[in-house]
Protein backbone atom coordinates (compact mmCIF):
# COMPACT_ATOMS: atom_id res chain seq x y z
CA UNK A 1 0.00 0.00 0.00
CA UNK A 2 1.43 3.39 -0.99
CA UNK A 3 1.35 6.35 1.37
CA UNK A 4 0.76 10.00 0.55
CA UNK A 5 3.43 12.06 2.25
CA UNK A 6 4.55 15.66 2.53
CA UNK A 7 8.13 16.09 1.39
CA UNK A 8 10.46 17.66 3.91
CA UNK A 9 13.62 19.64 3.06
CA UNK A 10 16.73 17.49 3.18
CA UNK A 11 20.25 17.06 1.91
CA UNK A 12 21.79 13.71 1.12
CA UNK A 13 23.92 12.30 3.90
CA UNK A 14 22.41 14.72 6.39
CA UNK A 15 22.99 14.12 10.09
CA UNK A 16 19.87 14.59 12.23
CA UNK A 17 21.82 14.10 15.42
CA UNK A 18 20.56 11.35 17.76
CA UNK A 19 17.56 10.75 15.50
CA UNK A 20 19.67 9.59 12.54
CA UNK A 21 19.69 5.98 11.37
CA UNK A 22 23.05 5.28 9.73
CA UNK A 23 21.91 2.15 7.91
CA UNK A 24 25.19 1.69 5.93
CA UNK A 25 23.30 0.64 2.76
CA UNK A 26 21.37 3.79 1.82
CA UNK A 27 21.38 7.50 2.64
CA UNK A 28 20.90 8.14 6.36
CA UNK A 29 17.28 8.08 7.51
CA UNK A 30 15.70 10.25 10.16
CA UNK A 31 12.89 9.36 12.54
CA UNK A 32 10.60 10.87 15.15
CA UNK A 33 11.50 9.40 18.58
CA UNK A 34 8.04 10.29 19.91
CA UNK A 35 6.53 7.83 17.44
CA UNK A 36 8.90 4.89 17.67
CA UNK A 37 10.60 5.15 21.07
CA UNK A 38 14.37 5.05 21.51
CA UNK A 39 14.44 1.51 22.94
CA UNK A 40 12.49 0.10 19.99
CA UNK A 41 14.63 1.92 17.43
CA UNK A 42 17.76 0.59 19.15
CA UNK A 43 16.36 -2.95 18.93
CA UNK A 44 15.52 -2.45 15.24
CA UNK A 45 19.02 -1.13 14.50
CA UNK A 46 20.58 -4.10 16.29
CA UNK A 47 18.53 -6.54 14.20
CA UNK A 48 19.37 -4.60 11.03
CA UNK A 49 23.10 -4.93 11.68
CA UNK A 50 22.84 -8.51 12.91
CA UNK A 51 20.98 -9.79 9.85
CA UNK A 52 22.90 -7.76 7.26
CA UNK A 53 22.12 -7.36 3.58
CA UNK A 54 24.07 -10.31 2.18
CA UNK A 55 23.27 -13.92 3.09
CA UNK A 56 23.63 -15.09 -0.52
CA UNK A 57 24.25 -18.69 0.48
CA UNK A 58 21.51 -21.31 0.48
CA UNK A 59 18.34 -20.74 -1.51
CA UNK A 60 18.50 -16.95 -1.38
CA UNK A 61 15.58 -16.31 0.96
CA UNK A 62 17.68 -14.59 3.62
CA UNK A 63 19.16 -11.13 3.58
CA UNK A 64 17.72 -7.86 2.30
CA UNK A 65 14.51 -7.57 0.28
CA UNK A 66 12.80 -4.45 -1.00
CA UNK A 67 9.53 -3.33 -2.56
CA UNK A 68 7.88 -0.10 -3.68
CA UNK A 69 9.01 2.47 -6.23
CA UNK A 70 11.28 5.48 -6.69
CA UNK A 71 9.64 7.69 -4.05
CA UNK A 72 9.00 5.33 -1.16
CA UNK A 73 8.99 1.67 -0.25
CA UNK A 74 9.89 -0.94 2.35
CA UNK A 75 13.19 -2.62 3.07
CA UNK A 76 13.00 -5.99 4.80
CA UNK A 77 15.94 -7.80 6.37
CA UNK A 78 15.26 -11.44 7.05
CA UNK A 79 17.16 -14.26 8.75
CA UNK A 80 16.09 -17.76 9.72
CA UNK A 81 14.98 -16.51 13.15
CA UNK A 82 14.13 -12.80 12.98
CA UNK A 83 13.26 -9.87 10.73
CA UNK A 84 13.16 -6.09 10.70
CA UNK A 85 11.35 -3.92 8.16
CA UNK A 86 11.69 -0.18 7.59
CA UNK A 87 9.19 1.77 5.48
CA UNK A 88 10.98 4.81 4.10
CA UNK A 89 10.39 7.92 2.01
CA UNK A 90 13.27 7.94 -0.46
CA UNK A 91 12.57 11.63 -1.13
CA UNK A 92 12.62 13.04 2.40
CA UNK A 93 14.59 10.08 3.87
CA UNK A 94 12.05 9.89 6.69
CA UNK A 95 11.27 6.63 8.45
CA UNK A 96 7.55 6.12 7.77
CA UNK A 97 7.15 2.84 9.63
CA UNK A 98 9.05 0.23 11.59
CA UNK A 99 8.21 -3.43 12.19
CA UNK A 100 10.16 -6.34 13.65
CA UNK A 101 9.54 -9.81 15.02
CA UNK A 102 10.32 -13.49 14.54
CA UNK A 103 10.30 -15.80 11.52
CA UNK A 104 8.73 -19.21 10.97
CA UNK A 105 9.58 -21.05 7.77
CA UNK A 106 7.74 -24.05 6.37
CA UNK A 107 7.84 -25.69 2.94
CA UNK A 108 7.39 -22.94 0.35
CA UNK A 109 6.34 -20.29 2.86
CA UNK A 110 7.71 -17.76 5.33
CA UNK A 111 5.58 -16.37 8.15
CA UNK A 112 6.51 -13.16 9.97
CA UNK A 113 5.25 -12.94 13.56
CA UNK A 114 5.10 -9.26 14.46
CA UNK A 115 6.35 -8.24 17.90
CA UNK A 116 6.52 -4.49 17.29
CA UNK A 117 4.98 -2.13 14.75
CA UNK A 118 4.66 1.63 14.49
CA UNK A 119 3.81 3.91 11.59
CA UNK A 120 4.27 7.65 11.24
CA UNK A 121 0.75 8.95 11.84
CA UNK A 122 1.52 11.48 14.53
CA UNK A 123 1.84 9.81 17.92
CA UNK A 124 -1.00 7.38 17.28
CA UNK A 125 0.98 4.83 15.29
CA UNK A 126 -0.30 1.32 14.71
CA UNK A 127 -2.57 2.19 11.79
CA UNK A 128 -1.39 -0.07 9.01
CA UNK A 129 -1.67 -3.67 7.85
CA UNK A 130 0.46 -5.15 10.60
CA UNK A 131 -1.46 -3.65 13.51
CA UNK A 132 -4.62 -5.48 12.48
CA UNK A 133 -2.69 -8.50 11.16
CA UNK A 134 0.16 -9.44 13.52
CA UNK A 135 1.00 -12.38 11.25
CA UNK A 136 2.15 -11.91 7.64
CA UNK A 137 2.60 -14.98 5.45
CA UNK A 138 4.46 -15.07 2.14
CA UNK A 139 4.89 -17.65 -0.60
CA UNK A 140 8.50 -18.19 -1.67
CA UNK A 141 9.03 -17.69 -5.41
CA UNK A 142 12.28 -18.03 -7.39
CA UNK A 143 12.67 -16.48 -10.83
CA UNK A 144 16.14 -17.20 -12.16
CA UNK A 145 18.43 -15.15 -9.87
CA UNK A 146 15.57 -13.24 -8.24
CA UNK A 147 13.73 -14.20 -5.05
CA UNK A 148 10.24 -12.96 -4.26
CA UNK A 149 8.03 -12.97 -1.17
CA UNK A 150 4.43 -12.97 -2.40
CA UNK A 151 1.60 -12.27 0.04
CA UNK A 152 -1.14 -14.80 0.60
CA UNK A 153 -3.86 -14.05 -1.92
CA UNK A 154 -1.56 -12.14 -4.29
CA UNK A 155 -0.43 -15.00 -6.52
CA UNK A 156 -2.90 -13.89 -9.20
CA UNK A 157 -1.35 -10.42 -9.19
CA UNK A 158 2.10 -11.98 -9.35
CA UNK A 159 0.97 -13.85 -12.47
CA UNK A 160 0.04 -10.49 -14.03
CA UNK A 161 3.47 -9.16 -13.00
CA UNK A 162 5.19 -12.05 -14.79
CA UNK A 163 3.11 -11.85 -17.96
CA UNK A 164 2.62 -8.10 -18.21
CA UNK A 165 -1.14 -7.99 -17.70
CA UNK A 166 -3.60 -6.16 -15.43
CA UNK A 167 -1.92 -3.44 -13.38
CA UNK A 168 1.44 -4.45 -14.88
CA UNK A 169 0.51 -4.03 -18.54
CA UNK A 170 2.33 -1.57 -20.78
CA UNK A 171 -0.68 0.77 -20.88
CA UNK A 172 -0.97 1.01 -17.09
CA UNK A 173 0.79 3.58 -14.93
CA UNK A 174 2.37 1.76 -12.01
CA UNK A 175 4.78 3.08 -9.41
CA UNK A 176 6.55 -0.16 -8.55
CA UNK A 177 6.00 -3.65 -7.30
CA UNK A 178 4.28 -4.60 -4.05
CA UNK A 179 6.28 -7.84 -3.92
CA UNK A 180 9.39 -8.03 -1.78
CA UNK A 181 12.32 -9.11 -3.94
CA UNK A 182 16.08 -9.54 -3.87
CA UNK A 183 18.79 -10.47 -6.34
CA UNK A 184 21.14 -13.29 -5.34
CA UNK A 185 23.93 -12.40 -7.80
CA UNK A 186 24.99 -9.66 -10.19
CA UNK A 187 24.23 -11.57 -13.39
CA UNK A 188 21.57 -10.49 -15.88
CA UNK A 189 18.19 -12.06 -15.15
CA UNK A 190 16.80 -14.45 -17.76
CA UNK A 191 13.14 -13.44 -17.84
CA UNK A 192 12.39 -16.13 -20.42
CA UNK A 193 12.57 -18.72 -17.66
CA UNK A 194 9.48 -19.80 -15.71
CA UNK A 195 9.23 -18.73 -12.04
CA UNK A 196 9.28 -21.55 -9.49
CA UNK A 197 6.25 -21.30 -7.23
CA UNK A 198 4.98 -23.60 -4.45
CA UNK A 199 3.25 -26.75 -5.65
CA UNK A 200 -0.35 -26.09 -6.65
CA UNK A 201 0.20 -22.43 -7.53
CA UNK A 202 1.49 -22.95 -11.08
CA UNK A 203 -2.00 -22.14 -12.38
CA UNK A 204 -1.54 -18.48 -11.43
CA UNK A 205 1.49 -17.93 -13.67
CA UNK A 206 0.91 -16.19 -16.98
CA UNK A 207 3.10 -16.30 -20.06
CA UNK A 208 3.91 -13.02 -21.83
CA UNK A 209 2.61 -12.64 -25.38
CA UNK A 210 5.57 -12.08 -27.71
CA UNK A 211 5.39 -11.07 -31.35
CA UNK A 212 7.17 -9.47 -34.29
CA UNK A 213 6.38 -6.59 -36.64
CA UNK A 214 6.02 -8.13 -40.11
CA UNK A 215 4.82 -5.10 -42.09
CA UNK A 216 5.09 -1.32 -41.74
CA UNK A 217 2.54 0.98 -43.42
CA UNK A 218 3.08 4.64 -44.45
CA UNK A 219 3.12 7.17 -41.62
CA UNK A 220 0.37 9.79 -41.43
CA UNK A 221 -0.04 12.95 -39.35
CA UNK A 222 -3.06 13.18 -37.05
CA UNK A 223 -4.54 15.98 -34.96
CA UNK A 224 -6.53 15.26 -31.80
CA UNK A 225 -8.67 17.62 -29.72
CA UNK A 226 -9.21 16.97 -26.00
CA UNK A 227 -12.22 17.88 -23.83
CA UNK A 228 -10.79 21.36 -23.15
CA UNK A 229 -10.42 22.08 -26.86
CA UNK A 230 -6.64 21.80 -26.83
CA UNK A 231 -5.09 20.18 -29.88
CA UNK A 232 -2.13 17.85 -30.14
CA UNK A 233 -0.41 16.48 -33.21
CA UNK A 234 1.37 13.20 -33.68
CA UNK A 235 2.59 10.86 -36.35
CA UNK A 236 0.83 7.52 -36.58
CA UNK A 237 2.33 4.43 -38.15
CA UNK A 238 0.30 1.29 -38.66
CA UNK A 239 2.15 -2.00 -38.28
CA UNK A 240 1.16 -5.61 -38.79
CA UNK A 241 2.04 -8.21 -36.14
CA UNK A 242 2.38 -11.97 -36.49
CA UNK A 243 0.20 -12.62 -33.43
CA UNK A 244 -3.56 -12.55 -33.14
CA UNK A 245 -6.62 -13.80 -31.30
CA UNK A 246 -5.24 -17.34 -31.10
CA UNK A 247 -2.26 -15.97 -29.16
CA UNK A 248 -4.37 -13.95 -26.71
CA UNK A 249 -4.18 -10.59 -28.47
CA UNK A 250 -7.11 -8.30 -27.65
CA UNK A 251 -8.36 -5.01 -29.05
CA UNK A 252 -6.77 -2.06 -27.26
CA UNK A 253 -3.93 -4.08 -25.72
CA UNK A 254 -0.52 -2.43 -25.70
CA UNK A 255 2.71 -4.24 -26.56
CA UNK A 256 6.10 -2.89 -25.55
CA UNK A 257 8.64 -2.46 -28.34
CA UNK A 258 11.67 -4.30 -26.99
CA UNK A 259 14.82 -2.20 -26.91
CA UNK A 260 12.97 1.09 -27.38
CA UNK A 261 14.84 3.96 -25.73
CA UNK A 262 11.61 5.92 -25.31
CA UNK A 263 9.44 3.10 -23.98
CA UNK A 264 7.29 3.02 -27.10
CA UNK A 265 4.35 0.68 -27.46
CA UNK A 266 2.11 -0.70 -30.18
CA UNK A 267 -1.61 -0.27 -29.52
CA UNK A 268 -3.78 -2.94 -31.14
CA UNK A 269 -6.62 -1.57 -33.30
CA UNK A 270 -7.57 -4.67 -35.33
CA UNK A 271 -7.38 -8.33 -34.33
CA UNK A 272 -7.52 -11.37 -36.57
CA UNK A 273 -7.17 -15.03 -35.71
CA UNK A 274 -3.47 -15.26 -36.48
CA UNK A 275 -2.44 -11.64 -36.93
CA UNK A 276 -3.23 -8.11 -35.82
CA UNK A 277 -2.82 -4.45 -36.73
CA UNK A 278 -1.46 -1.89 -34.30
CA UNK A 279 -0.38 1.74 -34.29
CA UNK A 280 2.72 3.52 -33.03
CA UNK A 281 2.15 7.20 -32.21
CA UNK A 282 4.94 9.76 -31.87
CA UNK A 283 4.69 13.44 -30.87
CA UNK A 284 5.48 15.97 -33.60
CA UNK A 285 6.10 19.74 -33.66
CA UNK A 286 4.11 22.36 -35.57
CA UNK A 287 5.98 21.52 -38.76
CA UNK A 288 5.15 17.83 -38.45
CA UNK A 289 8.64 16.74 -37.43
CA UNK A 290 9.02 14.18 -34.67
CA UNK A 291 9.81 15.89 -31.36
CA UNK A 292 12.40 13.29 -30.35
CA UNK A 293 15.00 11.32 -32.27
CA UNK A 294 13.61 7.86 -32.96
CA UNK A 295 14.75 4.86 -34.89
CA UNK A 296 12.88 4.19 -38.10
CA UNK A 297 10.05 1.75 -37.43
CA UNK A 298 11.13 -1.50 -39.06
CA UNK A 299 10.02 -5.00 -39.95
CA UNK A 300 11.53 -7.48 -37.50
CA UNK A 301 11.09 -5.42 -34.35
CA UNK A 302 10.09 -7.56 -31.37
CA UNK A 303 7.14 -6.69 -29.14
CA UNK A 304 5.90 -8.18 -25.87
CA UNK A 305 3.41 -7.68 -23.07
CA UNK A 306 6.26 -8.29 -20.61
CA UNK A 307 7.51 -5.31 -18.60
CA UNK A 308 10.74 -7.16 -17.82
CA UNK A 309 12.28 -7.94 -21.20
Amino acid sequence: MFLTIAFAPFSFGQDWGPYTWENKEHENWWYDPAVYGEHSVAEAKARWDRIGSGAKAGDGFRGQFGNGGDTHGSILRLSAQEFVMARVSFCSLQLLGLTYGSVVRTEGRITLLVDYNRSYHGNAGNRDHYSQNPVASFHLVSWDNLRYLVNEGDMGEFGDYVGGFGDYSSDSFWLGSSFFSRRVDDLETDYNTVPKVPMGYEKYLKTPIDGTIIQVFPTVLITEINEDGDTSRSSRTKVSLDIGEDDGVKLGRHFRILGSEHGETVEIIEVGKEGSIGVIDRWVDDEGNESEIHETISVGWSVSTSIHK
